[in-house]
């Protein structure tokens, strides 16, 4: 019984493959190409064809390009789509996606390199020279503040966030793999929230910045490796491992499909004998003693892949000088001994290489652990993974599988047992809102992250272990009370174990712990049986989840799967927010008078947004509606429930200001058919549009959280604060805000939220009627921050307010305005 699948690649290679060694004479290039053995290069039905002595190129594909496609795996022999601005088809694949590092896949050959096309004007490829020096300096402090602290979780020495940028000063190796590992956490960031982009690297081109570092690193390692610099240095050898390490960590981002595991190709290479399943890699990297947390970044992602693949470990644990060397304490025969400072490789504080130690033991005896799963009861371990025809019929007794399983459990007893104080839990609280799903869970907290997630992977190990015990029943007389009595037991235990784990992650913990503990909430997730456990574990393993895709994407698809009303949506805010609620995952209802609209306020082209959705591989569909008449709303809910069965998210943004772009009128100057539109549009169809939704959104069920549905409505800076010369607009985002209240008061028992978002000065299309008759600097200086605002600016608050985020969040009048309402 185990709770991992998939299975490795026939091939995983560095890329890319082309030498950067010296350059050699043509004689020498004949001499070694008639020397090459092409006796296994070419198949027998390999079909030769004549090359012409002219060749034109009409397609390049750079081999970086990032593949933004929407991929979905199926089960059967249906072939599978990739949606991409050019509708492009992508070959299928049945190979589970890397998800711990990344969400989305950069495919490596398949697409051409195109930078993106950014709402700010984006740098160009060549930039100034300073320019470029400036965005490696970036990039290597983002490295030091994210990625780097990420892979250190088990290190409290910090080697790759702290000792390796010093190292990098002196090493372009170093340099140019923590720039591309950085670059591309950054592109992601960027692209799914361009907002969090600081303002001088607005629209600066890190996918190309990544390529180009990673490129540039390759171009490193190979001449390293030519020159065989790392014999003669222990310090360039340390180099070019702990640039092997990142490298490694960068594929683990970046490989598609069954390629996700292309980092760990090198690891044979470790192993005194070579895997002849698994040929080098074209970067040949040498056999030689890695030490300390470089060795230990690799067994882990080593370790990754084994319990997903179902797989032996390819580095091996029976290796005593390996260990030994990395810095574990062990006998001859392999068996752990108690903590002895002089035995370690590293020279650090007896307190960091405690808690390190510790944490490496685990991480050897949990892959002891998973190789004695993948054997089964096969008398050579690597029998269990041929296919079921292929297995030897005969295989080792119940009454041995017992005694290794023992062992097993002894050594981790052993382990546990000799911990030191800091990993026992600090505090057990109670979870705090007894209202909640987590309200029967104890958090549980540490002094140290690296504790926290040790001991969680601990309990995961523990649980694998006793629900894959041998029972002894099966080989001497027993009773079918004793047998009973054994599964009651283990189901106890492992129930006890799997509240321990998400005890840990309700404790507050840091982000690297939460990205560390997904492996281990996915596990505790099937001991779960009571619907109320469940219910907490799917919250707990969703966010953490996305937490952890942080490291390449910053957030997951937070609206993934829901139906989204969004009104006025044909541009400005409103289309802003369609697009973004599309990427988040979300199914859209397009609404407006007409289905297209300019781009954006400066351009004369026209696109419809339900079409510019699909385009990207989204789910839209568009319903002509006048938000102030009854039918027309009535008709938009029938349309939406029919077309995907349900609604789960309305955003109110159909709004109009009549008073923009005209002479600035008071009270007493202004027309009675300003007031009635301006009231209809802004004000009456919030309430037409919410009453409707939310009589459809009550026939729903609740989901697991509690929640029925989410209602988002578009006030104004106006609804907060008083104006000139805008009595009718400003009386009707007035009233849009104290209904957002008492919806939100009203059905919160329903499980239903409302709020609202109240923007400042954005630059739309009223915005650009305002500045016709007002001046722009003014308005401009109103706002502290950043001065006036776009419609991307706003994106984030709607896409917080529709989420699961702002579960404890309703009857909120958000202002997001620069700081406007501030003073």
């Amino acid at each position: 019984m185990r709770s991992f699948s998939g299975c490795y690649a026939k091939r995983s290679v560095f890329r890319p493959f082309q030498s950067y060694s010296r350059k050699r004479s043509r004689s020498e290039v004949i001499e070694d190409f008639d020397a090459i053995d092409t006796s296994e290069a070419f198949e027998a039905d390999h079909v030769w064809v004549e090359v012409p002595g002219e060749l034109h190129f009409v397609h390049v594909e750079d081999p970086y390009a990032d593949h933004d496609s929407i991929r979905v795996d199926y089960t059967d022999e249906t072939r599978e789509t990739s949606y991409t601005a050019k509708a492009d088809t992508v070959p299928e694949s049945s190979e589970p996606q890397a998800d711990f590092w990344t969400h989305d896949s950069l495919i490596i050959g398949d697409e051409t390199y195109v930078p993106d096309e950014e709402p700010e004007i984006a740098l160009t490829h060549e930039e100034h020279p300073d320019t470029s020096k400036l965005a490696t300096l970036h990039l290597i402090k983002h490295y030091k503040e994210g990625p780097g602290i990420w892979f250190d979780i088990f290190d409290t020495g910090c080697y790759f966030s702290g000792k390796v940028p010093v190292k990098a000063a002196t090493s372009p190796l170093l340099k140019s793999s923590m720039c591309a590992i950085a670059a591309k956490h950054l592109y992601r960031v960027n692209k799914n929230h361009p907002s969090l982009d600081k303002s001088r690297w607005r629209g600066y081109d890190w996918r190309y910045e990544s390529a180009k570092h990673y490129d540039e690193a390759i171009h490193h390692l190979k001449n390293a490796v030519d020159l065989c610099t790392y014999e003669n240095s222990l310090s360039e050898k340390e180099d070019m491992l702990a640039a092997v390490a990142i490298l490694c960590i960068y594929e683990l981002m970046d490989a598609p499909g069954t390629a996700w595991r292309a980092h760990l190709s090198a690891l044979p290479l470790f192993n005194p004998i070579e895997d002849t399943s698994h040929p080098a890699s074209p970067v040949v990297i040498p056999r030689t003693a890695i030490q300390g947390p470089i060795l230990w970044s690799l067994a882990r992602q080593d370790l990754l892949c084994a319990f997903i693949s179902e797989t032996q470990t390819r580095l091996d644990l029976k290796d005593v000088r390996l260990w030994q060397n990395a810095g574990l304490a062990t006998t001859e025969d392999g068996t752990l001994m108690p903590f002895s400072p002089p035995c370690s490789a590293d020279i650090r504080t007896v307190a960091d290489i405690e808690e390190d130690t510790k944490s490496n033991e685990l991480t050897w005896l949990i892959g002891k652990l998973s190789n004695h799963l993948t054997s089964g009861d096969a008398i050579n371990p690597s029998d269990y993974a041929l296919p079921l025809g292929q297995r030897p019929t005969i295989g080792v007794t119940q009454e041995r599988l017992l005694e290794r399983w023992k062992m097993l459990m002894t050594e981790f007893k052993k382990w546990h047992d000799s911990l030191p104080s800091t990993f026992t839990p600090y505090a057990r609280t109670p979870y705090p809102s007894s209202d909640s799903c987590f309200s029967m869970f104890t958090q549980i907290w540490y002094e140290l992250p690296i504790c926290a997630a040790t001991m969680q992977n601990y309990y995961m190990a523990m649980i694998l272990l006793l629900v894959n015990q041998p029972q002894e029943s099966t080989f001497i007389r027993s009773t079918v009370s004793a047998r009973l009595n054994s599964y009651r037991q283990i189901q106890q235990e492992v129930h006890h174990y799997a509240r321990e784990i998400c005890g840990v992650s309700l404790a507050e913990p840091s982000d690297p712990v939460r990205a560390n503990s997904v492996q281990a909430l996915f596990v505790a997730g099937q001991v779960f049986y009571e619907k109320g456990e469940q219910d907490a574990i799917d919250v707990l393993h969703t966010f953490t989840s996305t937490v952890a895709r942080m490291a390449s994407s910053t957030f997951g698809p937070r609206l993934s799967g829901k139906v989204c009303i969004v009104t006025g949506s044909s541009s400005g805010l409103g289309r802003a927010i369609a697009l973004a609620y599309a990427h988040e995952g979300a199914h859209l209802v397009c609404a407006d008078l007409r289905p297209n609209a300019r781009l954006n306020v400066n351009s004369e082209e026209e696109a419809n947004t339900d079409e510019l959705i699909r385009s990207n591989g989204g789910q839209a569909i568009f319903v002509e509606t006048d938000v102030a008449k009854t039918a027309a709303v009535e008709q938009l809910v029938a349309r939406a429930v029919i077309q995907y069965g349900r609604i789960d998210v309305l955003v109110n943004n159909a709004g109009i200001s009549v008073e923009a772009g005209k002479e600035p009128r008071r009270i007493h100057e202004t027309p009675e058919d300003w007031w009635d539109l301006t009231m209809a549009v802004n004000l009456k169809s919030i309430f037409l549009v919410s009453k409707h939704v939310i009589a459809q959104m009550l026939k729903q069920e609740k989901s697991e959280t509690g929640d029925r549905g989410w209602i988002i409505n578009m006030s104004s800076i106006f609804g907060l604060v008083g104006g000139y010369t805008n009595a009718s607009y400003a009386a009707s985002k007035g009233a849009v805000t104290n209904l957002t209240r008492t919806i939100a008061l009203d059905y919160a028992k329903d499980g239903i939220h409302c709020n609202a978002i109240c923007p400042g000065f954005t630059e739309t299309a009223i915005f650009a009627d305002t500045i016709k008759t007002r001046d722009r600097d003014l308005i401009r200086s109103l706002h502290p921050l950043h001065g006036t605002g776009s419609p991307q600016d706003l994106v984030g608050a709607a896409i917080f307010l529709a989420s699961q985020e702002a579960r404890w969040v309703t009857g909120v009048n958000l202002p997001v305005d620069g700081g406007y309402t501030a003073r």
